[in-house]
């Protein structure tokens, strides 16, 4: 099977992760799918995508077409590119692919013609969101494709030396902005700080488009000395990231508003880290709800976190019990059945 992928732009965020995930899975399962993408421009990442797909060796089940030639293809799959409407396509099977949690950047659906053969979504809880939203007619062309993450690989330490802290790591990994809520664990790190004393540190992880206004916020908390920011890691290199919040015995945190999925939490759980996670991740955990707070409410996430440092050896097992939610097989049993769609 052959597949064209057409995304908007290259900028190294989750949607890039997907794709290597499911390369990485039709790899190590043998399935003979070969997966090609266009971006319609580089946001930045495009160097950096054709890095990771060396780094992953995955070039035999993966790669970029850098003119949009859809001939030769068994299906297209745009993810969340309604430009793809005005290019020339000739009769080749088109899907949507619907990633985005920002309501704004979705609205295309509502205006999708009729050759569009479905709309795919990473989770059962997405899926029924978009049935709410889109005309009666599009409800029965909605397809779960669920994220499936390989299993974790823990990167060989070697001599390298990782940074540890003797201080419980509050830690963060993804995008920095309003959806993501991140002004809720700084204040849950806050409330922690001013409770229970000087024992923790807060880590994010990850591009932000205002760093002045974040460190602002940092220091109206008074956190300014229990802060680190690093920004955006390579692909190939999150594993050492996990691995430095596990060695510190640390755990990851969310405050999300909204998420498709959920691949942050995902990974830290497949990494085997205890989480503590809005409900808005409740889908992702299966409303499991030791790892569960109310969203919106800091106080409620900071004893959450609390009780998790002090439970952490349990904490993991729980986290390590989640992990077969978004399994490979998962992923490849939806798979199969889009697959069988298409040859229908």
């Amino acid at each position: 099977m052959r597949v064209l992928y057409v995304y908007r732009w290259a900028t190294m965020g989750g949607v890039e992760r997907v794709l290597l995930n499911r390369a990485k899975s039709f790899q190590r399962h043998g399935l003979a799918v070969a997966q090609d993408v266009h971006f319609l421009s580089d946001g930045g990442g495009l160097a950096g995508f054709s890095r990771a797909i060396q780094a992953y060796g995955v070039t035999s089940s993966l790669g970029m077409q850098r003119e949009f030639r859809p001939q030769g293809y068994d299906c297209l799959i745009a993810i969340d590119t309604p430009e793809v409407l005005n290019l020339e396509r000739k009769e080749i099977p088109l899907w949507f692919e619907c990633h985005t949690a920002y309501a704004e950047n979705r609205q295309y659906l509502q205006h999708l013609p009729e050759e569009v053969c479905g709309i795919l979504t990473p989770s059962q809880h997405f899926a029924q969101q978009l049935m709410q939203e889109l005309p009666e007619p599009w409800r029965d062309r909605v397809l779960t494709l669920r994220n499936g993450l390989p299993p974790y690989q823990a990167p060989d330490l070697g001599n390298r030396t990782i940074p540890r802290w003797n201080k419980r790591l509050i830690a963060y990994v993804g995008r920095i902005d309003a959806l993501k809520n991140t002004d809720e664990l700084i204040q849950a790190a806050a409330y922690l700080r001013k409770r229970q004393g000087d024992h923790y540190l807060l880590l994010f992880v990850g591009p932000t488009d205002q760093p002045e206004m974040l460190w602002k916020k940092v220091e109206k908390q008074g956190l300014l000395d229990r802060f680190v920011y690093l920004p955006p890691v390579p692909f190939e290199r999150v594993s050492w990231v996990w691995a430095m919040i596990r060695e510190n015995r640390g755990l990851f945190a969310s405050a999300s508003q909204g998420e498709s999925f959920g691949l942050s939490a995902a990974e830290a759980i497949s990494a085997g880290l205890p989480v503590v996670l809005s409900d808005a991740h409740r889908d992702l955990v299966a409303g499991e709800t030791s790892v569960l707070y109310p969203l919106g409410d800091p106080r409620q996430a900071a004893e959450k976190i609390a009780w998790t440092f002090a439970h952490y050896e349990a904490a993991t097992a729980r986290s390590q019990a989640l992990q077969s939610l978004f399994s490979e097989a998962a992923f490849l049993q939806d798979w199969q059945q889009f697959q069988a769609r298409i040859r229908h």
